[in-house]
């Protein structure tokens, strides 16, 4: 996509100044660059970018990076990995929190991981009860197999994510905007 070129291409013509950055910002370049590389395709490199980055953003690149390589399985367990911990409240997960879970809803259904799916159900219907995501979520954890989720809905279910996905990636630039400005 040529979003993600324009990226590498500014990621790339700045690269001798990234050796005086701080870490933190160092960082940010390469999760920027995992992000484009996912983009084209070029889903091994974007991993290879993140390696040592134990941070949340980072995880979530790669949970993105699974998703879009559809590797269901990996793209689960690192979603599942942004959520350690017991059980679930509500009042502590955020509609972008809500978007992850659904991800990995999807992402099980297409593994056809049953049993992960019965326990998403478990932990996690509290949280999504209230949530725009609820109908979804129950549609797809509550099949017996991940093989009864009618084929119909599936289409549904990936649109609601990815109009979500829209709002936290604008939501996302804004934020990327507002530390560039603070950086000037």
């Amino acid at each position: 996509d040529n979003e993600a070129d324009a990226a590498l291409d500014v990621l790339d013509r700045t690269k001798m100044a990234d050796a005086s950055l701080p870490t933190a910002l160092k960082w940010e370049r390469r999760q920027l660059e995992a992000r484009a590389l996912s983009r084209q395709g070029q889903f091994d490199t974007a991993l290879q970018r993140l390696k040592g980055d134990g941070s949340r953003e980072a995880e979530v690149i790669r949970a993105e990076v699974f998703w879009r390589d559809k590797q269901w399985n990996r793209a689960a367990a690192a979603i599942a990995g942004l959520y350690p911990g017991g059980a679930a409240e509500p009042g502590t997960f955020s509609d972008t929190d809500r978007h992850f879970l659904m991800r990995q809803a999807v992402a099980l259904t297409m593994a056809k991981d049953r049993r992960g799916l019965q326990a998403m159900r478990g932990r996690y219907q509290a949280v999504m009860r209230d949530s725009r995501y609820a109908k979804a979520f129950d549609l797809m954890t509550h099949a017996v197999y991940a093989d009864d989720v009618p084929l119909l809905e599936l289409p549904k279910v990936l649109a609601d994510i990815e109009g979500a996905e829209a709002f936290l990636a604008d939501s996302r630039a804004q934020r990327e905007a507002r530390k560039a400005g603070r950086a000037n």
